[in-house]
């Protein structure tokens, strides 16, 4: 049996990268143990990170899409195109793959670029002539113009899962869809390892840190998806820190500057440096570079004091682990995913206005929610642990639904589409 698996050519970006972790992990023990799964992580370190994390499952590399896709030398965009088309079907005659998915999160999105979304979802259509295509841990659009045309015609072949109610609501409403189930983000689901209590020991002895005597940031690398001014944008984060640093409840407590994103032209190390610059006093400042696995990510966000990130998944690590986090939102996924599907409307705060940003107003609006978090604690992780547990039971659905599709191919094909495969 044989699977393809897209949208995860970067596993330096640990939020797809543990959704595709997870997907994997927790299929596999549903599903024939012959199967192979063909993914877009390219055949370098990446492929490394992703075969060292699913120990004993065959999994295949592919070319990078994206990298054919942005380099320059491959001529004008008309012929990369082209290219990537011709490799593309050539990858799927290859393969004779029983079933296709496409990972979430937000990636079938205007927020990324015209090209990368219609490419996109091209791509899911050549996929659709020859196999099931499942769309999990999606939260797709919104689209405006011609291109939500495109994305109706494409994505009523699909079988999509939303990861919130929301984007469920937008699809069914907005866009006419009837092959669309409620359910929520892969990465909810426990990572393998994250449960490893030698492996917790040893990685907080590393970077010198006790449980909860610690708080986590999360600065995104994407800071102009916030604020067209960079040094705003980190002046932000040096205020929350200073304020905490400077006396009260959270003066002794270690602040922890973790990367999500890496390797990238996004790398949220960047940022943590500029902040870095900026502080005075350094000696409770932990800064980690290291480039480490999901499960180790989320090992250190859930059993600090609570998170402040930039990085929706970072956010949903904290939660997963009991342990509250403060979302800085810049799209509708935020609301979607953890307003909504967690209850935890309080602890997101609308930041796409740059302006706030400018006025320092960012920062007040953290140390509120701080404050709140202090308030209202041991009844805020009940709440948490309840809520996550409801959205795990979600999640699983999408595993579910593919391990019966696989067991018995006749069933689960969105109506419009039975007759053509």
């Amino acid at each position: 049996m044989k699977i393809r698996v897209s949208h995860i050519s970067n596993t330096y970006n640990n939020g797809s990268f543990m959704m595709a972790i997870n997907l994997i992990h927790h299929l596999v023990a549903k599903i024939p143990s012959n199967t192979v799964f063909y993914t877009d992580a390219p055949n370098d370190s990446n492929m490394m990170r992703l075969t060292s994390s699913l120990p004993n499952v065959d999994v295949v590399g592919r070319e990078c899409d994206e990298k054919l896709f942005a380099n320059p030398n491959n001529g004008l965009k008309p012929i990369r195109i082209m290219k990537l088309y011709m490799n593309k079907l050539y990858q799927i005659v290859m393969d004779k793959a029983n079933l296709h998915v496409v990972l979430g999160g937000d990636d079938l999105s205007e927020y990324y670029g015209t090209s990368y979304l219609v490419y996109g979802l091209l791509s899911i259509y050549l996929y659709s002539l020859k196999m099931p295509v499942y769309l999990v841990g999606q939260t797709v659009g919104p689209f405006t113009g011609w291109r939500k045309y495109i994305a109706c015609f494409v994505l009523k072949r699909c079988n999509i899962y939303t990861r919130e109610k929301l984007n469920f609501n937008y699809l069914r409403d907005e866009l006419g869809l009837s092959n669309i189930q409620e359910s929520r983000d892969l990465a909810f689901l426990e990572l393998p390892g994250q449960n490893d209590i030698t492996l917790k020991q040893s990685l907080l002895s590393r970077y010198g840190l006790q449980e909860e005597k610690y708080i986590t940031i999360v600065p995104s690398g994407l800071y102009a998806h916030y604020c067209r001014n960079q040094e705003a944008y980190v002046q932000n984060f040096v205020n929350v820190i200073r304020k905490l640093k400077a006396g009260g409840v959270h003066s002794s407590y270690k602040i922890v500057l973790l990367p999500h994103v890496i390797n990238t032209e996004s790398d949220d190390r960047f940022i943590i440096s500029k902040i870095m610059e900026l502080l005075d006093k350094k000696e409770d400042i932990v800064t980690i570079f290291d480039e480490l696995m999901p499960n180790e990510l989320r090992m250190i966000l859930g059993n600090g004091y609570f998170t402040i990130t930039g990085r929706m998944h970072a956010a949903v690590s904290t939660f997963q682990m009991g342990r509250p986090a403060i979302s800085l939102a810049y799209s509708v996924k935020y609301k979607g995913v953890i307003s909504s599907g967690l209850d935890m409307d309080d602890l997101v705060l609308d930041c796409s206005d740059s302006s706030r940003w400018a006025s320092n107003l960012v920062a007040e609006d953290i140390m509120s929610c701080i404050d709140l978090i202090d308030k209202d604690y041991l009844v805020m992780r009940s709440k948490i642990v309840s809520k996550v547990s409801e959205s795990k039971d979600l999640a699983e659905k999408q595993i579910v639904a593919i391990s019966e599709r696989l067991i018995s191919p006749t069933g689960l094909y969105p109506k419009a589409c039975v007759d053509e495969y």
